[in-house]
């Protein structure tokens, strides 16, 4: 399953570059600026290309997903450990082979008819 992830995550990871790439052709020499205007102070980037802006929404959208999902997984993490201390409640504390409990089964001798 993570290899799974993995590869739809590299995936995406191209399609968002290659969109990336063919979209500098059309507006190159233009760039995005990003800016804060406060009464008081102005706040602007130096200008950006919009290839940059898309990978780091991309990765900005990731990391949002990944903090969303956190409390999740740390929850299960937890009840999959407490599944995993009531289950070794359960099982045997030395290795016991089954014979040895249930004693060895008993053979019937050729000569006896069964149920006699």
């Amino acid at each position: 399953m993570r290899q799974l992830k993995t590869i739809v995550v590299l995936l995406l990871v191209i399609i968002a570059l290659t969109a990336a790439y063919q979209n500098i052709t059309p507006i190159k020499g233009k760039a995005i600026t990003l800016g804060l205007d406060l009464y008081l102070a102005k706040w602007e980037t130096p200008p950006i290309p919009l290839g940059f802006v898309i990978v780091m929404c991309l990765l900005g959208g990731a990391l949002i997903m990944a903090l969303v999902d956190a409390p999740v997984l740390f929850r299960l993490r937890k009840r999959v450990r407490e599944l995993e201390k009531d289950l070794a409640l359960y099982r045997p504390s030395d290795t016991v082979n089954a014979y040895e409990v249930a004693g060895e089964p008993e053979e019937e001798t050729p000569d006896e008819p069964k149920g006699a």
